[in-house]
């Protein structure tokens, strides 16, 4: 087939139609063959249309479930040949549902749970009587709400945050992985498995705040209407009573990315002009990007997933600079705009809008989602992290630019309120709560006037400034 690539993993074939074409990690290239019994380098799968934007929306779907089987491969969990037993069950499963809505045919119905069984032993032999267990029973009760199906129910029109739904998907995905299948009925679940999983979990490096969580989760799913109407009558949730180890975290303590004190004058000269690598491999986090960040970052105080989030329908011109409306954030005190006027700032952010051709995609466009919440700062996060030890500023975060940005704004004075709005504070006083509707940006533009660092980071700036256009890897 002849491709021409596209981003985003579409590719469109001489015929106009456009197809899904997602690399497979080199480590996981041995789980795919060919029908030769080769290796395979590319996950391939027709989108059915020749519409690129029609593409951009049917892509999704298939990729999650590619990028799921990644992760299942990666970590050694579930080997593919599992991946495909469990798969075949599913398939099973949806027939024997196919069965039951048309009023039951008994000879089609053995037929399926010969074949359900069939597949139970073939992952028997994989991960043992419990796992086989699970799913015969999964592929054989279709009256039945499985985990996943719940979970999804439990989320579908619901009103939890984004961070709570991904941290409950990510705890359902920890327990399924131990007990080696992809789902089950709840019912699967008795104490003693309970029980083991949180034995598994205390042995464990977590926190102790992480593995309490998980069980929270876990416990708010078990306690569906629907899930508890499965179980037997005045069954206990398994998820309770459980003792946690692990040492205890004051709750008014900082994440690790938010300790660190603010930045020198010699830091932040030195995380700029440290030499770009000069390696021959080709790089996703570069000097480049993290320059850029840097500077953002101190010129403005946002927060580095707030940054990454951009995008071009995000920035407004303004005289002498840019608004950027911040739509992602930390909290709702967080959603908000903020107009920049720092020369620097204002070249890279311009230049890197010019170089977005999709109005939907991410200025900064290296910084691809990852992590539980699915966050744009998740992987250079740890990149950065990786760059500052190298440069012997462990001292410092990513976090620390926006103490070093308030500490600029007290220096000069500035109203605290108004600072406040900029960096997407909550004011925790009646009035700002109830009563203001908050600062305009025309009252957030003395903000805006008021940052400059000394002539040596300034320095530094202006070299951004010039380069800006012409290093926007995008």
């Amino acid at each position: 087939m002849a491709f021409q690539k596209s981003p985003s993993y579409l590719w469109r074939h001489s015929s106009g139609m456009w197809y899904l074409k997602r690399p497979i990690p080199p480590g996981l290239q041995r789980h795919y063959l060919n029908e030769k019994g080769k290796p395979r380098t590319h996950v391939i799968e027709s989108l059915g249309t020749h519409n690129r934007a029609e593409a951009e929306q049917r892509k999704r779907a298939p990729l999650r479930l590619i990028e799921a089987a990644f992760l299942r491969l990666a970590s050694g969990i579930i080997s593919r040949a599992t991946s495909q037993h469990s798969e075949r069950l599913a398939s099973l499963r949806r027939s024997m549902a196919g069965v039951w809505k048309a009023g039951g045919d008994e000879v089609e119905e053995g037929v399926i749970e010969d074949l359900a069984l069939e597949a139970a032993r073939s992952l028997e032999k994989e991960h043992g009587t419990e796992a086989a267990s699970m799913a015969y029973k999964l592929a054989t009760r279709p009256d039945r709400l499985t985990l996943r199906e719940a979970l999804t129910e439990r989320h579908r029109g619901a009103t939890t945050r984004e961070q709570t739904k991904a941290a409950e998907v990510k705890a359902l995905d920890d327990l399924l992985a131990f007990l080696k299948v992809p789902d089950c009925l709840p019912e699967a679940v008795t104490d003693k498995r309970a029980a083991a999983y949180v034995d598994e979990l205390n042995a464990g490096e977590l926190a102790h705040v992480t593995k309490k969580g998980r069980l929270s989760c876990l416990g708010r799913l078990w306690s569906m209407k629907k899930v508890k109407a499965q179980l037997a009558e005045r069954a206990p949730n398994p998820w309770q009573g459980h003792d946690v180890k692990g040492e205890r975290r004051s709750t008014d303590e900082t994440s690790d990315e938010e300790t660190g004190r603010n930045w020198t004058e010699a830091e932040m000269v030195k995380v700029f002009a440290a030499p770009d690598a000069n390696d021959r491999r080709r790089r996703t986090y570069t000097r480049p990007l993290f320059r850029h960040l840097h500077a953002v970052g101190l010129i403005t105080g946002m927060r580095l997933d707030e940054i990454t989030s951009l995008r071009p329908l995000d920035v407004s011109p303004m005289e002498g600079g840019v608004v950027l409306d911040v739509r992602k954030a930390k909290t709702s005190a967080g959603v908000r705009s903020i107009p920049v006027l720092h020369p620097a700032a204002v070249a890279i952010i311009k230049g890197r809008v010019k170089a977005q051709t999709d109005v939907r995609g991410l200025i900064f466009s290296e910084c691809v989602p990852g992590g539980p919440d699915n966050k744009t700062s998740w992987h250079v996060s740890k990149a950065m992290g990786k760059d500052r030890d190298r440069l012997a500023l462990s001292e410092v975060t990513f976090h620390s630019t926006r103490g070093t940005f308030m500490a600029l704004q007290e220096n000069a004075g500035t109203n605290v309120v108004h600072v406040q709005r900029y960096v997407g504070h909550v004011i925790d006083t009646v009035m700002h709560k109830d009563y203001s509707k908050g600062s305009t940006v025309e009252t957030l533009t003395a903000i805006a006037k008021v940052v400059r660092y000394s002539e040596a980071v300034e320095a530094e700036f202006r070299k951004l400034e010039a380069a800006a256009y012409a290093i926007c890897t995008v």
